[in-house]
């Protein structure tokens, strides 16, 4: 029995000792690392800036058929753009399409109110309360430089367009 307690001591105290200098190292290493990350960013010659710019407006249609169209101007140095669109329509309908500065569609969504609906064998005719949404998430990384065109399509459209364009560039 004493031998399989000094055995058992003895390996408690192994184990106990390999912890520390495991942690001990670990430590260090850790140390070391986040002195030579103060020491780069004391220098900042690699430092690298990133930018967004948004911009956010909102159109709201009242019964309008015309078509608008909303251009987003895109510069040299943008790595990225982004374009959401969302809609909410209580009557009409409404079609939107985005197209980059070659003129080539880069994706489209229409929506229109719900004329009559048939809930079990009754016709329920909507009321200004009712509405149908919709929405557009564009994502291009390193876009076409020049006009990006979002056009808006109503038809009797009522209700509201929300349009975000954040453009993205970074600096080294």
């Amino acid at each position: 029995m004493k031998t399989s307690l000094k055995g058992f001591t003895a390996s408690l105290v192994l184990l106990l000792l390999g912890t520390n200098l495991i942690t001990g190292q670990i430590n260090s290493q850790a140390k070391q690392v986040s002195k030579a990350s103060l020491a780069g960013q004391a220098g900042q010659a690699n430092q690298t800036d990133n930018t967004e710019f948004k911009l956010t407006k909102t159109i709201n249609l009242n019964g309008e058929s015309e078509k608008v169209e909303i251009i987003i101007p895109v510069a040299e140095g943008k790595i990225g753009l982004t374009i959401k669109i969302s809609s909410v329509i209580v009557g009409g309908e409404l079609t939107i399409e985005v197209y980059d500065p070659t003129g080539e569609k880069m994706g489209n969504y229409s929506v229109g109110s719900q004329n009559s609906i048939k809930i079990v064998g009754k016709t329920y005719n909507p009321t200004q309360s009712d509405a149908i949404s919709g929405q557009i998430t564009k994502s291009v990384l390193f876009p076409n430089i020049g006009n990006w065109k979002i056009n808006v399509i109503p038809k009797n459209a009522k209700g509201s367009i929300d349009l975000e364009s954040i453009q993205s560039s970074l600096k080294r």
